[in-house]
C-alpha cells in the first residue's frame, strides 16, 4: 500500500480521535501519517471565519510534532502532500444540520481548491454521555440515543450536500460500544473522550482511511483491559463495515 497522509481539521473532538491514531498506524502494516489542525470548540462557521482571515489561531500537530506557535489553515494545508482531509462540525451543533450551511460549502471548497488531489472525508462525532452537563445536551432533550440519531442524520445530509463519499463513524462506534459490557464509560467529562473513547475514534479513522483491519494493529493504550480492548476493536471493525472503508 502506498502511504496515506491524513489532515484532520476540527476541534477537541478531532484531537481526541488523533490522540492514538498515529500509534495505531505505526503498529500496523499500513502506512499512514496523521496531522491535526485544532481549535477548541470550533464550529464550521468559525472555521469559515478563520479561513477567510488566515487567522493564526490553530494548534497543529503532525506525526506527534507540534508546530511552533499558532498555525493558519494554509500553512497546514501546504505542510505535506495530504491524500485525505477530514472535516467535522462542533459536537454541540453536530445534530442540527441547519448549522452546517453555508459554512460547510465554503470550508469544503476552500480545502478542495488548495489540495485538489486529496479526498475530503467527514468525521461523525459522538453523542454525549447520558448524564452529561454540556450546555448543548438539552437541545437533544438530554437523551443520548436521540442526540446520536440527530448527529447521524445530519452527517449523512452534510456528506450528500458536498459530495463526500466517506464518513468516519466514530459516533456509530461509540453507540456500539455503549451497548456492550463497556457501557457508557467512554467520556472523561460527559462529552470529551477518555482513553477508551480516544482509542475507539482513532481506530475507526485508521480502518476507514487505510482500508486495513484494526486486528492487525496491536497497539493498546495503557489503562485499557484486555477484555475492553477486544470489545473496542470489534466495535471499530463493525462500525467501519457499516459505513465502508477507502480502497
Amino acid at each position: 500500500m502506498e502511504e496515506r497522509k491524513l489532515l484532520m481539521i476540527g476541534n477537541s473532538f478531532s484531537w481526541n480521535a488523533y490522540t492514538y491514531l498515529q500509534s495505531i498506524a505505526d503498529s500496523s502494516p499500513m502506512k499512514l501519517k496523521v496531522g491535526d489542525l485544532c481549535y477548541g470548540g470550533c464550529s464550521l462557521e468559525m472555521h469559515k471565519k478563520f479561513f477567510e482571515t488566515h487567522a493564526e489561531v490553530y494548534g497543529y500537530e503532525h506525526t506527534r510534532r507540534k508546530s511552533n506557535g499558532s498555525c493558519d489553515i494554509d500553512t497546514a494545508l501546504q505542510s505535506d502532500n495530504w491524500t485525505h482531509i477530514s472535516l467535522q462540525q462542533v459536537s454541540g451543533l453536530a445534530g442540527n444540520f441547519a448549522t452546517y450551511q453555508p459554512y460547510l460549502d465554503y470550508v469544503y471548497d476552500y480545502v478542495h481548491k488548495r489540495v485538489p488531489d486529496a479526498e475530503i472525508i467527514i468525521h461523525q462525532t459522538w453523542a454525549y454521555q447520558h448524564d452529561s452537563t454540556h450546555e448543548h445536551f438539552p437541545d437533544f432533550n438530554c437523551n443520548q440515543e436521540y442526540m446520536f440519531k440527530c448527529i447521524k442524520d445530519a452527517y449523512f445530509k452534510a456528506a450528500e450536500a458536498v459530495g463526500i463519499k466517506h464518513i468516519v463513524p466514530s459516533g456509530e462506534a461509540f453507540q456500539l460500544a455503549r451497548a456492550t459490557s463497556i457501557g457508557d464509560t467512554l467520556c472523561e467529562d460527559g462529552f470529551h473522550a477518555n482513553a477508551k473513547g480516544q482509542y475507539l475514534a482513532g481506530g475507526v479513522f485508521y480502518e476507514v482511511v487505510t482500508g486495513g483491519s484494526i486486528y492487525d494493529a496491536p497497539f493498546k493504550p495503557d489503562g485499557i483491559s484486555e477484555e475492553d480492548f477486544a470489545i473496542l476493536r470489534d466495535c471499530i471493525h463493525k462500525a467501519a463495515d457499516m459505513y465502508g472503508r477507502i480502497k
